[in-house]
């Protein structure tokens, strides 16, 4: 039920896009107009508990650059008393990292640990990272389980611990091998690309060029 919905607005959403690079404003809008009722009308009704489209409404909103309306659409599914909020407050975390930076995501860490709804893992990262390390030392060759860990401290909003285990990932005794960590470079790359600076970006992703020689390149020229 709910991917009918969002079929239906990325169809929409699509159309629109290819109208406003064809020049035609006044019936993009229209649509982008129509995409919103009908998101609306979605997680107005049957579908208002639905995290992945109140996720796809907010996404679409924040690609207009329509950072208020993206917000008020997190916070809308977080006043939901009957829906675990955990997976929303990790969503808006990134969101607001992204959007205002990292001491405003930080607050939204702070507002998700007081919220007595939440799992463990978000209020309780201390256990889940001890954990995380402790199976680093077995798994660390292991690339679903990089990616799990990196996922995970990428959620926490901490720059310093999130590079050190990208390094010991990539740079250490027991680092991935270099055929497996070509999704891992891509994460790191991310990661600094959001929280990093010029100098930084530039050089994880010519190390991550010289481990994949094969990458693509345009995936590092738009950091650039």
């Amino acid at each position: 039920m709910p991917d009918i919905w969002y079929e239906a607005a990325f169809f929409q959403q699509q159309a629109a896009q290819r109208l406003a690079e064809k020049g035609d404003v006044k019936l993009s809008t229209a649509m982008y107009n129509d995409i919103i009722h009908l998101y609306e009308k979605a997680v107005s009704g049957l579908m208002k508990s639905n995290q992945m489209l109140h996720f796809a409404y907010a996404d679409f909103e924040e690609e207009r650059r329509k950072y208020d309306n993206a917000k008020k659409i997190y916070d809308r599914l977080l006043s939901q008393q009957s829906v675990d909020p955990s997976l929303t407050y990790i969503q808006l975390m990134k969101f607001i990292r992204r959007t205002e930076g990292l001491k405003q995501a930080r607050l939204v860490f702070k507002r998700a640990r007081e919220d007595k709804r939440n799992n463990f893992h978000v209020y309780e990262p201390e256990i889940a990272k001890r954990i995380f390390d402790l199976g680093l030392r077995k798994f660390s060759k292991d690339p679903e389980y990089a990616l799990a860990y990196v996922d995970f401290l990428s959620n926490l909003n901490e720059e310093t611990n999130t590079r050190v285990v990208f390094e010991r990932l990539l740079n250490s005794e027991n680092a991935l091998a270099p055929e497996n960590s070509g999704e891992i470079w891509d994460k790191y790359l991310d990661f600094e690309s959001q929280v990093g600076d010029l100098t930084s970006i530039l050089n994880v992703d010519q190390r991550r060029r010289a481990t994949n020689p094969h990458s693509e390149e345009h995936n590092s020229l738009w950091l650039i």
